[in-house]
């Protein structure tokens, strides 16, 4: 983002009056001075919701889909634009610079019902930054292959002591592909999201084309989530059910995972592992599995997500019984409605976090 300082006295004024007021006058630079805007050489304005004070803010608009982050700590504030369309990324953030990027509402127009070539190359938002870390906050995202993806090219260490990308309350729905996707292993955290009907939850797997890339000394903390699976009229490769919680991946080379008191649903037997890899988690407390298929449906997805590709070498159901002690797991009997199940277990976190968060016309 380019910047032209504003009169930092007059800001430096209305600081001690107004609780927004450097960003006031940098939203009128804007109008001013044709972009960019900030209090340079001023004391910072104070933060705007879940991003860290800045210097520099920079409104986004829905006419323009990429964002550049050249200044430390930059923050691009998307808080009531829509993006509504058909563009494979709605919103590219690119830049050698740490930064915040929140808000704003991103759309795909896509047929729900398209095949799945249509929305695999897709994403909400697309994090293309080469220093970390970059956040992406209060989004709201729907219909789009991925919601957040961290491109995989992007430089990320194996052995990072920080995330490289925070994602942090967003809600993302009708995702087709994964919630979350980071193809460059690269070490996250992903806390207090709704996740409402995507086909993968989380996707830390290495391309094909990088069979040796790891990120095995990387963390991915998932805290506080509600992650939610769907299957959609048209599946990967043609798959009738949804995926799993965890594509992560194999031969140890996926980044350690601490699970913390997230609450996952799921309806099929799934293409994906329910539980992550017992080898992989490094911290496990207080999360919750909830089943709404059928019990014979639950019964083949404990034997179903072996895994024989040098990971922790179990099958799902083996995996439940070892984090036994940080997972609770409700299942629906079939003398029960999926409406009724989802009602006294689902509905009421949804309609909680939906009250209390400010991701984009929530």
């Amino acid at each position: 983002m380019t910047a032209r300082a504003l009169p930092c006295d007059l800001c430096g004024v209305l600081n001690t009056t107004l609780s927004r007021g450097c960003l006031a006058f940098a939203l009128l630079g804007w109008a001013w001075l044709g972009g960019g805007a900030g209090c340079l050489g001023a004391k910072p304005p104070p933060p705007t919701e879940l991003c860290p004070g800045s210097a520099v803010v920079e409104p986004a608009n829905s006419g323009e889909h990429t964002y550049v982050l050249d200044y430390p700590g930059g923050i691009l504030d998307a808080r009531g634009v829509d993006w509504v369309g058909q563009e494979p990324e709605a919103v590219e953030i690119e830049g050698d610079e740490p930064g915040c990027f929140q808000g704003g509402r991103m759309t795909g127009t896509w047929d729900y019902a398209a095949p799945w070539e249509t929305f695999h190359t897709t994403a909400a938002v697309s994090v293309r930054t080469v220093k970390q870390p970059t956040r992406v906050h209060a989004v709201h995202a729907q219909n789009y292959g991925d919601g957040v993806s961290v491109e995989f090219y992007v430089p990320c260490p194996n052995g990072s002591l920080v995330p490289w990308v925070y994602i942090r309350s967003n809600h993302l729905e009708d995702l087709h592909d994964d919630a979350i996707e980071v193809d460059g292993l690269c070490a996250a955290e992903i806390f207090d999201n709704l996740i409402d009907r995507t086909f993968v939850g989380f996707g830390f797997r290495n391309r094909s084309s990088d069979p040796n890339a790891s990120g095995s000394q990387n963390t991915v903390i998932v805290e506080k989530n509600l992650v939610r699976l769907h299957a959609f009229p048209n599946n990967y490769e043609g798959e009738p059910e949804h995926g799993g919680f965890w594509k992560w991946a194999h031969e140890g080379h996926g980044p350690r995972i601490k699970v913390r008191n997230n609450r996952f649903l799921a309806f099929d037997t799934p293409s994906g592992p329910l539980f992550p890899y017992v080898t992989r988690v490094a911290d496990c407390v207080n999360n919750v599995l909830l089943f709404a298929g059928s019990e014979a449906e639950w019964s083949a997805a404990l034997a179903s997500n072996c895994d024989d590709d040098g990971d922790d070498g179990l099958c799902d159901g083996q995996r439940m019984l070892a984090l036994a002690s940080c997972y609770s797991v409700i299942t629906k009997p079939d003398t029960q409605t999926e409406a009724d199940f989802l009602a006294a277990h689902w509905d009421p976190h949804v309609a909680s976090w939906k009250a209390t968060h400010g991701a984009d016309n929530e």
